[in-house]
């Protein structure tokens, strides 16, 4: 096994075969000669919605990889975040135990990665998990649990705790949620959802001021590009910034961004997309390119 130091400066690459009809299986691993963290994500830079585990490139050696079994296992596709403290990656994904999708993290620490830490055990499935980390450490997950009402949970563990805190739902118990994304900046935590209203899809921050406050940013009759209601609602942030974008139409996204002295959001733009199938281009990589352009327009 390579040794990576917990201080050594380390690289999370996700290597997708290219020109499929639809996403590929990546690779997650760490790449010791790396001067920089940073993602090899081809067409975009957000792994929300990346396709699940595999391994792509046979000659790794493959203490590297993480979950190489995770297609075989059914598992879903993983998120990650980057611990400013250590420069280490840390990553959260949906993992099928059998029965149901239950909520697992790992994290590459002492030169490996961590034993995999199930986060949920329970009889229904958690789905679609989000991970942030603020600069002292503190790791926030949110995800959605199915069911009759689908519910968006949070945990956070801080960097002084060795624990994780009990679930909190961040959902009101009149409503439902899925698909979230979480952001925080100085302790204030927002995770943004879809919300299911009547013929239409709601895009939902809720911000944690002692309760939890939601605030619909907009809504949309669209039901993805798969017709199945999935919007694909993400949560970013960078440094002090934070935006949320969505779907909003065929090759169209929408964003806000949130301006923290007046503690508003922005009036709703778009960012259209457009893609060639015959030259084997995909809806999922103008989307995430499309996201790439988002981010440099809202960033300074």
């Amino acid at each position: 096994m390579m040794n990576l130091a917990r201080s050594t400066t380390v690289t999370l690459i996700a290597v997708l075969v290219a020109f499929l009809p639809r996403p590929g299986n990546a690779e997650v691993s760490v790449g010791p000669n790396a001067a920089a963290p940073g993602l090899l994500l081809a067409g975009g830079e957000d792994p929300f919605v990346w396709p699940t585990f595999d391994i792509v490139r046979f000659h790794v050696d493959p203490s590297l990889i993480l979950n190489a079994t995770g297609a075989a296992n059914g598992d879903k596709g993983p998120a990650f975040a980057m611990d400013p403290v250590t420069g280490a990656p840390v990553v959260v994904w949906a993992w099928w135990d059998g029965s149901d999708y239950e909520i697992a993290l790992s994290e590459w620490t002492d030169g490996a990665w961590s034993p995999w830490q199930i986060l949920t055990d329970n009889a229904v499935d958690d789905l679609d998990p989000a991970i942030t980390i603020d600069p002292a450490g503190t790791r926030r997950v949110s995800w959605w649990r199915a069911g009759q009402s689908p519910q968006v949970w949070l945990l956070e563990r801080f960097a002084s705790q060795d624990g994780w805190s009990p679930e909190e739902r961040v959902t009101q118990i009149v409503e439902d949620g899925s698909r979230p994304g979480v952001v925080a900046v100085s302790g204030l935590v927002r995770v943004a959802y879809q919300r299911e209203g009547q013929n239409l899809r709601e895009i939902v921050v809720s911000t944690r001021e002692g309760a939890w406050q939601p605030e619909i940013l907009a809504s949309t009759a669209y039901l993805g590009p798969a017709g199945d209601g999935d919007i694909d609602v993400v949560a970013h942030q960078q440094q002090a910034t934070i935006w949320v974008d969505w779907i909003t139409a065929d090759g169209l996204l929408a964003y806000r961004v949130y301006d923290p002295q007046t503690d508003t959001w922005s009036a709703t733009e778009t960012q259209p997309y457009e893609w060639n199938t015959a030259a084997g281009e995909t809806e999922y990589w103008a989307r995430e390119t499309a996201r790439t352009l988002i981010r440099r327009r809202v960033t300074p």
